[in-house]
């Protein structure tokens, strides 16, 4: 459907919905395809050993890079003395173009930029930092994680048990989509980011990668998204953007929107 890369979260390391082991994404390795390996959750101690040994072994195959979130894999890489591209996704913290260059001196070749600034600001970075930038394009947007069980927690304070279901409560006007898996719980919002407006200011400026993630996204619909999204890179017309509106809507979230704070 016109996907050339794809990021998997690696089994143990993860906080993505589906995992893979390292013998599986061996298997999804091809040269035909950019594949790379999200490490988005925080390291503890007792897990270093796993990690270095996984970090090892995913060096010796030929995937793109590593997206971490702990600054371990950063020591680690360069304690192990791995030839291996990294990716900076800290979520909320990549949001300007000094802070990318320092990560990129420090070996870093790309980051996912953060879903919270606006267009003008993405392209600030692009065009001032030497990292590679990665667009969140669509997607739910991620607003927190916490390490703590909080539907199962919240279940059992009111005596009853966690369904292993995604729930979706409202704070102000503001829809919150909640999950919880073995590392924690996740709060997305609950409405799809819609950034296919802004591809062609992204085209313009040689931003070279945008992320769609299926998170809470039906099957179906994801798929048509894939194929609408690399007919609208090749061939940008109102048509496919209207298209795509149709299947998530117009909300393209802070692309034009600044965020401000006010200090009481």
């Amino acid at each position: 459907m016109g996907a050339s890369a794809f990021i998997f979260g690696l089994h143990n390391f993860s906080t993505m919905k589906n995992t893979y082991t390292i013998e599986e994404i061996k298997e999804l390795v091809t040269n035909e395809i950019e594949v790379f390996v999200s490490i988005n959750k925080m390291i503890f101690n007792a897990e270093l050993e796993e990690l270095k040994k996984a970090l090892k072994e995913l060096n010796a195959m030929n995937i793109k890079g590593i997206l971490f979130y702990d600054l371990a894999i950063l020591e680690l890489v360069k304690e192990l003395e791995l030839n291996i591209d990294l990716v900076w996704s800290n979520t909320h913290m990549v949001t300007n173009y000094n802070t990318c260059n320092f990560y990129y001196e420090k070996g870093v070749k790309y980051a996912i930029i953060s879903s919270e600034i606006t267009l003008e600001e993405i392209l600030e970075i692009k065009n001032k930092s030497n990292i590679i930038p990665m667009i969140q394009l669509i997607m739910h947007p991620v607003m927190a994680h916490s390490k703590r069980k909080l539907l199962t927690n919240f279940y059992k304070v009111n005596d009853d048990s966690y369904d292993n279901k995604s729930h979706v409560i409202t704070n102000k006007d503001i829809e919150c989509l909640i999950k919880e898996n073995e590392h924690g719980t996740t709060i997305l919002n609950n409405q799809i980011q819609n950034g296919s407006i802004v591809i062609k200011e992204l085209l313009n400026n040689k931003v070279p990668y945008v992320i769609m993630s299926d998170e809470e996204i039906a099957e179906e619909t994801f798929n048509k998204l894939i194929s609408l999204t690399n007919g609208l890179i090749d061939n940008y017309n109102e048509s496919t953007l209207k298209e795509i509106e149709t299947l998530i809507g117009d909300n393209t979230m802070f692309f034009f929107k600044k965020t401000i704070y006010k200090v009481k």
